[in-house]
């Protein structure tokens, strides 16, 4: 594995709170710039993922809970100490970010052009950094406390969703990728859940912002709220092939209407430039139909069907 590799091996079995596996990889980092310097911190995590096992295989009890998080924490920090040091030594390019807090600390109010930037950035990080911001209660607290009443961070977090097919937004250290990412994960991460929770108003508004760009990433589960916003869509003449496929969806999924389906993928996937293009944005959707009890050889059969409008 190359060093990236490792350093992704390593964080994801920290997300697991596995702190002997991303030890392993730690020692041989550390063996490579200066043992000596962290081998008090490598035994610390060491000993103390090990004392914790112990505990659970008697008890469980939220104390050790508290403390495994706290370890978890430490860990990822000198994860990522590591992680510099290693590919400074071996110069491995990477690009230097701000921190999550240090991301907060450059919120400045009064300069408006800045904080679009760094709300941005921030919104973008706390979502990539979604399985590491549980171990990080006080990062929890320290955006919450910035961010006042979240109204300003909320409409941020639209914006980006609105502007997210287009890149129009100061993004250029994430890149496209980076976006789609957060695109598909946004609705489950801790980020959501405080700017959004039980907020109905955020929620619809959020939604919406999503079915705008053609995704129905959060309206899966109520596709006749989705249908009512579609049909003046449809109506308007500014619908994507993304529409009418989601139109399509709706159909199938409300009243089992398998021809009015049929009909609406069909004008999608000729307003699309050939089939590999539509089925990019239909074939994701597939596994959304079936969790709805649509059976996957309807599927496969509308597959089948629009695949044989290239064919003739």
């Amino acid at each position: 594995m190359n060093l990236l590799e490792q350093y992704t091996t390593a964080s994801n079995a920290l997300c697991e709170c596995m702190i002997n596996h991303a030890v392993t990889i730690m020692k041989s980092w550390a063996l490579e710039v200066d043992y000596d310097a962290y081998a008090d911190r490598l035994y610390e995590l060491e000993d103390g993922s090990q004392r914790l096992f112990e505990s659970f295989l008697v008890e469980d009890s939220e104390e050790r809970e508290e403390e495994l998080v706290k370890l978890t924490a430490k860990a990822f920090r000198l994860l990522d100490e590591l992680m510099a040091k290693v590919g400074a030594k071996r110069s491995y390019s990477f690009p230097k970010l701000p921190t999550i807090d240090e991301l907060i600390d450059q919120i400045d109010w009064e300069n408006q052009s800045q904080l679009l930037n760094v709300i941005g950035r921030l919104v973008i990080e706390l979502v990539e950094k979604d399985d590491r911001i549980d171990f990080f209660p006080e990062t929890q607290k320290h955006f919450e406390d910035a961010i006042g009443d979240g109204e300003y961070a909320f409409g941020m977090l639209c914006a980006i969703v609105e502007n997210a097919p287009s890149s129009t937004m100061d993004m250029s250290d994430f890149g496209r990728e980076h976006i789609d990412r957060m695109l598909n994960d946004l609705p489950d991460t801790w980020l959501f859940e405080t700017l959004v929770g039980e907020d109905e108003e955020r929620y619809n508004k959020i939604a919406l912002d999503y079915l705008k760009i053609g995704r129905m990433d959060l309206l899966w589960d109520e596709p006749e709220r989705a249908e009512k916003w579609l049909v003046n869509r449809l109506r308007s003449g500014k619908a994507s092939a993304r529409d009418y496929m989601n139109f399509g969806h709706c159909c199938w999924l409300i009243r089992g209407d398998r021809t009015m389906a049929y009909e609406n993928y069909r004008t999608a996937r000729l307003m699309c430039k050939n089939a590999k293009d539509f089925f990019a944005i239909f074939r994701p959707d597939r596994h959304y139909l079936a969790e709805k009890e649509i059976p996957l050889e309807h599927i496969y059969l509308m597959e089948d069907q629009l695949l044989s409008i290239v064919e003739n």
